[in-house]
């Protein structure tokens, strides 16, 4: 049943992975479970019905039932995905989820127009980082070997984490689509991210003035360019924090900042610590372990390599 129009109240996991990838295509399919593919690292193309998709790092898909879709990914640009299906259900042995549905703002405000959900979003709070910590949780403990009451429980608060981050994003990517001006405005910054960035530059490119611009990010995105530009950038920083061993300079060039000082001072009003304090604390962490391949309960779990067999 679909999570907007039906009235479910559980769900259950049904597949998921996290995966790397340099090349791969998946046959065009459907089935009736929700399903969300998001994009960390690289870039892949997805059909949903007859429209082609490019996501890039930090964008998604989300898939109610029974739509139509193909997953492919090009040799000349490996692409990291976290992927996650689950099914709407009244089966007891599920995740309850109708407190998610009863308190979400946002979830409400898609209820009204479902048809009206876009397919493909953008990351614009924390459903990345909520995604890693449930797929960390599936890779490590796989369900089929049996989950205590306790992992249960975490694995149901990490489910539901990532539900209400999931129909944020839905929301707010929602409300955008009617401006034109800040979709332009955003997907600039987007491909503009490490280098410097200029209020100015980012309004002339997009034929509006400055002060338009200020207008828009603060009435649809409550924040000022310059915040939403340094949090982007940060987001960029805790992935190569946590995903590499890169030096801190060389990190804080890569995201955008013109000094590693600069890049320091920003980091610190995000999140209270150093960058290399965040690195410590979250290294090997926040990066769902790579499955290898997917996981999907049919009659029983089993296992699927994706990609060249090691």
């Amino acid at each position: 049943m679909s999570i907007f129009t039906g009235n479910g109240r559980r769900a259950r996991i049904t597949a998921f992975y996290a995966i790397s990838l340099k090349e791969f295509s998946m046959a065009a399919h459907q089935h009736p479970a929700c399903e969300i593919m998001l994009v960390t690292k690289g870039s892949c193309q997805v059909r949903v019905n007859d429209e082609e998709l490019q996501l890039h790092p930090n964008e998604f898909v989300f898939l109610d039932e029974n739509v139509p879709h193909q997953l492919t990914i090009k040799s000349h640009e490996p692409c990291h995905i976290l992927n996650l299906e689950f099914l709407l259900t009244d089966s007891a042995e599920s995740i309850d989820i109708a407190r998610v549905k009863e308190t979400s703002t946002a979830y409400q405000e898609l209820q009204k127009n479902p048809e009206a959900v876009t397919v493909r979003a953008k990351d614009i709070r924390n459903l990345t980082s909520s995604l890693q910590a449930l797929l960390q949780l599936l890779t490590t403990i796989p369900p089929q070997q049996g989950w205590s009451a306790e992992t249960a429980y975490s694995g149901e608060l990490l489910f539901d984490r990532m539900l209400l981050e999931l129909f944020y994003c839905l929301k707010n990517n929602r409300s955008r689509q009617g401006s034109h001006y800040l979709n332009a405005a955003l997907a600039y910054i987007s491909e503009h991210l490490t280098e410097e960035l200029r209020v100015s530059a980012i309004a002339e490119h997009i034929g509006i003035n400055k002060s338009y611009l200020h207008l828009l990010f603060s009435r649809q995105l409550g924040l000022t360019i310059n915040d939403y530009i340094n949090r982007e950038r940060i987001k960029l920083a805790c992935y190569l924090l946590t995903n590499s061993d890169l030096p801190l300079v060389e990190i804080a060039l890569q995201c955008g900042f013109n000094s590693r000082q600069h890049f320091a001072g920003t980091f610190r009003k995000f999140f209270q610590m150093t960058p290399r304090d965040y690195r410590k604390l979250h290294q090997g962490a926040e990066q769902a372990q790579d499955s290898g391949g997917q996981y999907r309960l049919e009659q029983d779990w089993h296992h699927i390599l994706m990609g060249p067999e090691k």
